[in-house]
């Protein structure tokens, strides 16, 4: 076994419903404790449901965005300046949290500096880090996908000039996470095509730069024996509805699908204006083949990959691609487009899935169509798929590969 590392884990948000980044932060805790070394995640709200053994340290914020509308009871929660910075940033657009909770977990750790072998940081990437590298503490964050891109998918995809500066007020934390980035001993990316785009956004020195890939619970994601795959039944996971999951693109797609075929659509997730989006269902005549399911439980969630015949990821772009994975986990094959780190994901050989040049809407029908009409090769992809995940998809080795990357932040810090 390697020696045993007392690791802090740090993230602005940890619950796994909220996000990929939630479920990294869970797994990866596991894994990490399962070989042996003891960790504590430092997290805001959300909080993360941590395995035993996990010690479990809240940084509260204010929580502007529990509440409907954002902020409803913030101003009462003001208790110091860093709260006043954090009300007024969010009151004015702009999106305070990172900043927030990386000056509030600093104080705490400084306190315990001599408790802790490396501090690993899950993308808030925010001037507290730098306190902790002054203090010659070893500090490494992962950065799953510079947020640049969600930045600029958003903008183009705005309809006036006040939205856009609306959205450039609310991803201005960026400048800071560039500044931080730069700073850190190590900065960790979950793909090939991550590290690229990482690297290019932040100007991050190469040689500071580390992939190591995501991980799927293959045993939890697995397909229940009692579990029947409903012909024609396509299940798509959207994690946020944002221009860059690509969820408007997915629309024309069905509409040429429906016209050939019947179809039944399971989206998990919601879409920010359900009105719009129901009048848009129905102006391409397919309201009755679509159904939104909301957040879902993981069982709920394993139950329907299981009971589809493919997922499709509509995704302009993704750091590593986890409805992806999870899908193939399942044994479920997968159709996406071209682009990120997808065809690390999937493989661009079609060995697990069918790869599209994005915008492709036409392409994308007809793909999708014919893995419907296969069930024979979207068996095989799907059994490719999952022995895929087993082989290079698995938190044990992830959490062993970041162990090792501990081992050089600590060698190269004061």
């Amino acid at each position: 076994m390697e020696r045993q590392l007392r690791i802090a884990l740090l993230t602005y948000r940890g619950n796994p419903f909220s996000g990929g980044q939630g479920v990294y932060v869970r797994q990866l805790s596991r894994g990490l404790r399962d070989l042996g070394h003891r960790v504590t995640v430092l997290s805001g709200q959300p909080y993360p449901d941590l395995d035993d053994e996990i010690e479990l340290v809240r940084v509260p914020g204010l929580d502007f965005y529990s509440t409907f509308p954002p902020g409803s009871g913030a101003l009462r929660r003001i208790r110091r300046p860093l709260d006043l910075y954090e009300y007024a940033t969010a009151t004015l657009g702009g999106f305070p949290e990172p900043l927030a909770f990386g000056v509030r977990a600093a104080p705490y750790l400084l306190a315990r500096r001599d408790d802790f072998d490396v501090v690993h940081d899950n993308q808030s990437l925010s001037y507290g880090l730098l306190a902790l590298r002054r203090a010659g503490m070893p500090v490494a964050a992962t950065i799953h996908h510079p947020i640049h891109i969600d930045r600029d998918y958003a903008i183009a995809a705005a309809g006036s000039l006040s939205e856009r500066l609306s959205i450039r007020r609310w991803y201005s934390f960026l400048h800071m996470q560039g500044v931080v980035a730069r700073r850190l001993a190590m900065v960790i990316t979950v793909s090939e095509s991550s590290r690229r785009d990482t690297q290019r956004a932040f100007r991050i020195p190469p040689e500071r730069m580390r992939t190591v890939y995501n991980g799927v619970d293959a045993d939890g994601f697995s397909a229940p024996e009692d579990a029947r795959r409903r012909p024609n039944r396509i299940v798509v996971v959207n994690s946020a509805d944002q221009p860059i999951k690509g969820i408007t693109q997915l629309y024309p797609v069905l509409e040429r699908l429906a016209a050939r075929r019947p179809i039944e659509v399971t989206i998990v997730g919601e879409p920010r204006d359900r009105a719009a989006t129901d009048a848009e269902l129905r102006r391409r005549g397919i309201a009755g083949q679509v159904r939104f399911l909301g957040k879902l439980s993981h069982d709920e969630l394993v139950r329907a990959y299981a009971t589809a015949t493919v997922a499709v990821v509509p995704s302009l772009y993704e750091g590593f691609g986890l409805p992806a994975v999870e899908a193939m986990a399942c044994a479920l094959p997968v159709v996406a487009y071209d682009v990120s780190a997808l065809p690390e994901v999937i493989g661009e050989d079609g060995e697990a899935g069918r790869m599209v040049p994005a915008f492709d809407h036409e392409l994308m029908a007809r793909t999708i169509g014919e893995v419907l009409d296969d069930p024979e090769e979207a068996l095989r992809m799907g059994m490719a798929g999952r022995a895929r995940v087993l082989k290079r998809f698995t938190w044990e080795r992830a959490a062993r590969e970041t162990a090792a990357l501990y081992e050089e932040v600590r060698a190269c810090s004061p």
